[in-house]
């Protein structure tokens, strides 16, 4: 596998100065965005990079809060979505409530897994823009590989699922029509473990 390196900074690129463990003194603070402004570069703080609490740089509520402004459906890494599911799971035996692991796949157009790089990189943002825009807050989703997204549909049924996902199509499609053709999407029940959707909905 190659290694993918990101490109060098640019002058009027920026940057957010985070402290997700330990507290920041606030001269060394200071004296960072300083140079780095001077580096021709937008300097921002994160909201709790500068607090205190302890050793750690904020509260426990304030380290664990989400940021203001993320609407739409939650967006987490694989580990995280498969802990969230787990959990999910343990709770719908005791509660009796519907959940749903929807695979939203990308191809080319005849069923097939879509290969070619640059457009696979395209319609993946697009797809995952297009997921956090359309679901609920009390969804969630994870990129599952470079052309799929595993979504986890709580509170729903089986016939909605198929109406979630004609919204996801036409909102994905909406400034180029053709694009309905490259995304399909599977289904099935959550209730035991983690396992792909074997059954395609049409």
């Amino acid at each position: 596998m190659d290694i993918q390196f990101p490109p060098f900074l640019q002058k009027g690129d920026k940057v957010v100065i985070v402290s997700p463990s330990s507290k920041i003194d606030q001269q060394f603070l200071k004296g960072a965005k300083k140079r780095m402004e001077s580096w021709g570069l937008k300097v921002a703080i994160g909201k709790h990079a500068g607090s205190s609490s302890g050793r750690y740089a904020g509260t426990i509520k304030q380290r664990l809060k989400e940021e203001k402004g993320q609407g739409g459906a939650y967006y987490c890494s694989l580990p995280s979505f498969r802990d969230s599911y787990r959990l999910v799971t343990r709770m719908l035996e005791r509660s009796g409530q519907s959940a749903y692991l929807m695979l939203c796949s990308l191809t080319d157009g005849k069923g097939h897994p879509l290969e070619k790089p640059e457009k696979l990189e395209l319609l993946s943002e697009e797809l995952q823009n297009t997921i956090q825009h359309c679901l609920r807050k009390g969804d969630s989703f994870t990129k599952y590989s470079p052309s799929q997204y595993l979504v986890l549909l709580i509170g729903t049924n089986k016939e909605n699922c198929g109406l979630i996902f004609d919204r996801i199509r036409k909102y994905f499609a909406r400034e180029h029509r053709s694009w309905n053709k490259y995304v399909e999407f599977y289904v099935s029940v959550s209730y035991t473990h983690l396992t792909l959707p074997t059954k395609r909905i049409v």
